[in-house]
């Protein structure tokens, strides 16, 4: 995709971050150190999911690693909190892991990989102060999984990549 095409990704994003912000907050009347921790994410997440949707290339492999993805974040966001199992791996480390596969993969712009690096470093420094490290590597476990599903069903995209020098 061109650096346009992630712009138009990073643009639909902010809405769906903004609405998961409010939902958050509002809906589930999260604390701040909950909102704090769950939306960022949000943000890379909404513009890896655009650029999906909108680059069209190659976007059903991508589903072989992020549908079951979607089940980690739904066992952990959903069925975790509620009790109905017990679920101790990180949504938040899975995804940070496979978000920087998929940015690799698709050449995504410095920004986008740095805002995946800046969520994860953001949810390390939570698991630390939480105390939470089975989670976290858990959750890295599950994220290399994904990522390597995600890497042996996809092709790298065409073009230069923005970390490597030709």
């Amino acid at each position: 995709m061109t650096g346009e095409a992630w712009t138009r990704a990073a643009a639909l994003a902010a809405p769906c971050t903004a609405a998961m912000a409010a939902f958050w907050i509002l809906g589930k009347g999260a604390t701040p150190a909950q909102a704090l921790y769950d939306v960022p994410i949000s943000f890379p997440f909404f513009v890896l999911a655009w650029e999906l949707l909108l680059g069209g290339r190659g976007g059903l492999f991508y589903a072989a690693a992020w549908v079951p993805g979607l089940g980690v974040l739904y066992a952990r966001v959903v069925l975790h909190p509620a009790g109905t199992i017990d679920f101790p791996v990180s949504g938040h480390a899975a995804w940070c892991v496979l978000m920087a596969a998929h940015a690799w993969r698709r050449r995504a712009p410095r920004w986008v990989s740095g805002a995946v690096v800046t969520v994860a470093l953001e949810a390390l420094a939570f698991k630390l102060a939480w105390r939470a490290w089975l989670d976290a590597l858990l959750g890295v476990a599950a994220g290399i999984a994904l990522a390597a599903v995600l890497l042996a069903s996809t092709r790298p995209s065409p073009g230069p990549h923005p970390f490597l020098r030709q």
